[in-house]
């Protein structure tokens, strides 16, 4: 069962390869590689996904859907405990604050 996963964090994390001349991980490359795809784009997708899940944990713990509470991993996805609730509105609300620039000007 976990090994699949093991197996490709192995070639994440250790496994060498060549880039740009040189010997790195995959992760490395991966970290290179997709800011220079998205561009100024991924401040917007990272932005979005933290405040989804911010609206969307708190959405299901007032309605609490029957096929989100029935599955182990959407449960553990969107039914945070009371303190990660707190900690993911916090930072959804200063992401969005800061992404569209909510502050007073001095």
């Amino acid at each position: 069962m976990f090994f699949i996963p093991s197996l490709i964090g192995l070639l994440l994390f250790m496994a060498p390869i060549s880039y740009d001349g040189g010997l790195t991980i995959p992760v490395a490359v991966m970290a290179k590689v997709i800011p220079a795809v998205l561009g100024d784009t991924l401040i917007a997708i990272v932005t979005s996904i933290i405040a989804f899940m911010a609206v969307a944990s708190v959405l299901c713990k007032i309605f609490k859907p029957a096929a989100i509470l029935r599955n182990g991993f959407l449960n553990g996805l969107f039914n945070p405990s009371p303190l990660w609730l707190v900690v993911r509105l916090i930072v959804g609300s200063a992401l969005l604050i800061t992404f569209f620039q909510v502050v007073p000007k001095a």
